[in-house]
């Protein structure tokens, strides 16, 4: 007997089954009709049903070429309406007319066959998506005790506080409030600076300053939280059971101290430094803009032998708007697959996100790009830790965050070993080899590093 379910069924939601994510998916397609009619309906009888339809108009369905019939490329409404007209005026309706309201949009038709109207398959797939593992779990409760906190302050964004009075003490005793700085040259009319604290003519500009004003016993209070629970971060390495990827004997193995080598990048052999967990890179890419330090074209980028650097692992690669996709292509010629990208938002003096500044050819830049790739298959990486965005002020040109530092190290673990590509003296850090032009000097530690790069400089 015909369906009439399955007539109206296709009808309705025509658009929604031939095109993504459900593409046409025939078992998909079965899977959804079960749920919206709450049906017992077996896969064989509704490929049956199916079959009925296209032996009485082939026209009525095509299948897409190559598939063996398992994936519907065209569903033809104009037929379907016609048998349906025909049904309706005959007595060989196999099932009731039921009719429904229309959904207003094809959102509200997906999510209506989305809902798992208590069908047992469907709930267990949510169940199992939204499942949080037990190694997740662990991590996220390790790191609340293993982290290090750092003073925090918060900002008091009350435009009547710029000026101290007894109705405010209170606010200037746990907040950090900008007091304007208004001198001779001045013209308050103007405004706020652009550049605020970034400023390079802060003695004769004439738009508003600020100066910082932080409570410090309030800050001093906050500091000594910090150290205290500070404190007890080795002990509490020492008690965690869960090591996905840390060191399971945290005193006997300490973090190396910082290492690095002045030289030039692009000529640079890079068998010299073994293998890393994670990389990260900052290029100067060529903006075309007036810079204090050299700048790094395309092709050098591409050139470089970043392959031989990591059997699997991490890397981290800040672009510009212009390179995002150069980036990508540099990347993928290494032998990475991109993975994912974070966003850096920038703030200013005041806590504010950047609106106007230096860089940016048409819109100011209030962000700038980093692009993650991986390599080969690091199940050994904690997952689902971070975000995607971090929030931090700028300082001096081209300087990036220190919080991605923390949180690469999360990632891979604190004695994973960690490698930084064009960085500076304030770069070199703990547990990180970092390597550069602008670098005072060289330090290594590790003797088998060291005797490689001793071997190559006595080649030549």
């Amino acid at each position: 007997m015909i369906d009439f379910q399955l007539i109206s069924f296709l009808k309705d939601h025509h658009r929604l089954l031939i095109n993504q994510p459900i593409n046409g998916c025939i078992y998909t397609i079965f899977t959804l009709f079960k749920n919206q009619y709450n049906g017992g309906i077996e896969y064989e009888e509704f490929i049956k049903k199916l079959n009925l339809l296209i032996k009485i108009d082939p026209f009525i369905i095509q299948f897409r070429s190559n598939t063996n019939q398992e994936e519907i490329e065209f569903i033809n409404t104009l037929n379907l309406d016609i048998l349906l007209q025909k049904l309706n005026n005959s007595n060989e309706i196999s099932n009731p007319i039921i009719k429904k309201e229309s959904s207003t949009s094809q959102l509200d038709q997906l999510q209506d066959l989305l809902k798992p109207n208590n069908n047992p398959d469907l709930i267990k797939l949510y169940s199992l998506i939204n499942y949080t593992s037990t190694s997740t779990k662990l991590s996220k409760e390790k790191l609340k005790f293993t982290t290090p906190k750092y003073p925090f302050i918060e900002i008091c964004n009350n435009q009547q506080h710029i000026h101290l009075t007894k109705t405010n003490t209170q606010c200037f005793q746990t907040k950090i409030h900008f007091i304007p700085l208004i001198k001779n040259h001045t013209d308050a009319s103007l405004g706020d600076c652009s550049y605020l604290d970034t400023c390079h003519k802060m003695d004769t500009c004439r738009y508003i300053h600020y100066q910082k004003h932080i409570p410090q016993e309030y800050l001093n209070s906050v500091e000594q939280k910090c150290n205290e629970f500070n404190s007890t971060i080795i002990k509490n390495q020492k008690t965690s059971f869960w090591n996905i990827n840390g060191s399971t004997a945290t005193i006997s193995r300490p973090v190396l101290p910082p290492q690095w080598i002045n030289c030039d990048v692009r000529k640079f052999d890079f068998s010299i430094l073994g293998k890393f967990a994670v990389v990260i890179a900052d290029p100067a890419w060529n903006i075309h803009m007036n810079l204090p330090y050299g700048t790094c074209n395309d092709t050098e980028l591409n050139s470089l032998p970043l392959s031989s650097i990591q059997d699997e692992g991490i890397i981290c690669l800040w672009v510009t708007g212009r390179t995002i996709e150069i980036g990508k292509k540099a990347l993928v010629n290494w032998g990475y697959k991109v993975s994912n990208e974070i966003i850096w938002i920038k703030t200013n003096q005041l806590g504010r996100t950047i609106c106007t500044g230096r860089t940016g050819h048409w819109l100011n830049h209030s962000k700038e790009h980093l692009i993650i790739g991986i390599k080969g298959s690091p199940n050994w990486l904690n997952k689902n830790l971070e975000t995607d965005i971090l929030v931090s002020g700028t300082r001096e040109t081209s300087r990036k965050p220190d919080e991605l530092y923390g949180m690469m190290e999360r990632l891979v673990g604190p004695h994973a070993r960690k490698l930084e590509i064009f960085g500076r003296d304030h770069n070199t850090r703990f547990g990180w080899f970092t390597i550069g032009n602008q670098l005072k000097g060289n330090q290594i530690v590790e003797h088998d590093v060291l005797k490689r790069y001793e071997t190559s400089k006595m080649r030549g």
